[in-house]
């Protein structure tokens, strides 16, 4: 079972949990300089490096999966954007379960990724180190006494750790507190995004808030900071919530009810309005003033993505995602 169809921690306010470690191996340029052959000498270490837990993965190499695929692997975070736009041998070993996704010749060499449902720092995070310590074992990565690790770009120098999670936060978008966030987050060596990164829009009130700083701090520094300030968002996002429970708007309320039922009726509908819709019906839920599946939703999110949905025309796609949404929101 994939990690959007499971119940996670905290996910009145987290969709998920990422856990990115960024690796180089010594006596190759970084991917920015290397040529094809390079690169390919560069995946058959990093395949030889993986061969105790090969059997655990599926490998996707971007030279022969169609745009089709790579769209779908893009709407489950499981490889950035524009991962199979390259000249260089690339490839992606994605666990069964889709909680592991292991990209080679992005950035960087080797970018290890961990995901989980709702937020679940420790466990991405353990998860990952397991697969670095496997690859230290049998590769030797770029290391400096004075910078840590090596990396293509030197916002990632040091612990080469990002660590992430999708946040929806609603009440703090619609009161217009969302400066204050990235206020806060930017003194506390954290950065708020989109949901596809840096460069990136958050529709549907979803950010993407990862650690800033990788240069000078440990991996449990960046940790404990993270923890600490999701909290404090998640503190007051329940404190706007709880106050629109108490003091809610007729157009506010008429929003979530349209929302929530445009979801379970509508005969077409786009991803942007469903992003759009999903958000409301969320908050309705959670200040319970609407019954609606927010599980469901959240699996629904990844299942009608454009790519997840089927090669269709953009027609097609809007109507296939609304009967999905109909089918399953009425069970």
């Amino acid at each position: 079972m994939s990690w959007y169809s499971t119940k996670g921690n905290k996910d009145e306010f987290v969709f998920s949990t990422r856990a990115r470690l960024a690796r180089n191996i010594t006596g190759f340029k970084f991917p920015s300089a290397m040529t094809p052959e390079e690169s390919n000498s560069v995946l058959s270490e990093v395949i030889d490096a993986l061969e105790p837990i090969i059997s655990e993965y599926e490998m996707y190499d971007m030279a022969e999966i169609t745009p089709q695929k790579a769209g779908e692997l893009t709407e489950k975070h499981l490889i950035s954007p524009n991962f199979k736009n390259s000249t260089l041998k690339r490839a992606a070993f994605i666990s069964k379960d889709e909680t592991v996704s292991i990209m080679v010749n992005e950035e960087d060499h080797v970018r290890i990724q961990c995901f989980s449902a709702g937020l679940n720092p420790k466990e991405v995070l353990d998860k990952a180190n397991k697969i670095d310590i496997l690859l230290r074992e049998r590769l030797k990565f770029a290391f400096s006494e004075k910078y840590g690790y090596l990396t293509s770009c030197p916002t990632n120098c040091g612990t080469g750790l990002r660590l992430s999670a999708m946040v929806h936060l609603p009440a703090l978008t619609l009161s217009g507190a969302e400066g204050r966030l990235l206020r806060e987050s930017a003194k506390q060596g954290m950065t708020v995004r989109g949901m596809y990164g840096e460069g990136s829009k958050a529709p549907g009130h979803i950010y993407q808030i990862s650690n800033q700083v990788t240069l000078g701090v440990t991996a449990n520094d960046i940790y404990e900071k993270f923890c600490n300030l999701l909290q404090s968002i998640f503190d007051a996002e329940q404190s706007i919530r709880d106050n629109i429970k108490k003091n809610i708007s007729p157009e506010l309320y008429d929003k979530i009810y349209r929302a929530a039922a445009c979801l379970k009726g509508a005969y077409l509908m786009s991803s942007s309005e469903f992003l759009s819709l999903q958000s409301f019906a969320r908050l309705g839920s959670y200040i319970g003033i609407c019954d609606i599946d927010v599980e469901k939703l959240k699996k629904l999110w990844i299942e009608t993505s454009p790519c997840n949905i089927g090669d269709l025309t953009p027609q097609e796609r809007d109507t296939k995602r609304a009967e999905i949404l109909r089918r399953e929101l009425a069970s």
